[in-house]
């Protein structure tokens, strides 16, 4: 498998806890719902930066679009810290549940778009392969760093697409 398809499933699986977030199960399923989402993004985000970006930044022609998706991910951190402090079944946190989609699926549109198709012209099919493994490698080194191994399994989610 290549770091596109794992990316995008990293993407599905985000998208999939969302939904169940904003349909509601009970307040103690919403709250391991948020945990869960919380850390798949997070994850993402910082192994895909390690990973993914860095070797992006090495061709001018993608520092750009780098840098912009690394505010994102900035961005969408914040949001969640924010949605921490709140009950999951609370309108406002459903209102920034909202808000976290539609940046989410801007984000992602714009990965899966512009940046894979940069990447694409930019890095062999073996740097792609490879560096799938250097990013499930990362992404299971940070869980076992955040001491999320046990809690992140109950969703049953993270790394469940490989």
């Amino acid at each position: 498998m290549t770091i596109y398809q794992t990316l995008k499933n990293d993407h599905d699986t985000v998208q999939e806890l969302m939904q169940r977030l904003k349909k509601g199960q009970g307040a103690e399923s919403d709250q391991r719902s948020f945990e869960t989402l919380k850390m798949e993004i997070l994850l993402h985000a910082k192994a895909e930066e390690k990973v993914f970006y860095t070797a992006l930044r090495q061709h001018r022609e993608a520092q750009e679009m780098v840098q912009h998706a690394t505010r994102e991910h900035k961005q969408v951190e914040e949001m969640l810290e924010e949605m921490s402090e709140l009950e999951p079944q609370s309108e406002q946190f459903l209102s920034r549940l909202e808000e976290l989609r539609s940046s989410i699926e801007d984000h992602v549109e714009e990965e899966e778009g512009e940046i894979f198709d940069a990447a694409r012209k930019l890095l062999s099919e073996d740097e792609a392969r490879r560096m799938d493994e250097e990013f499930q490698q990362e992404k299971r080194r940070l869980m076992s760093e955040m001491g999320q191994g046990a809690g992140a399994e109950d969703e049953g989610r993270i790394g469940a697409r490989h």
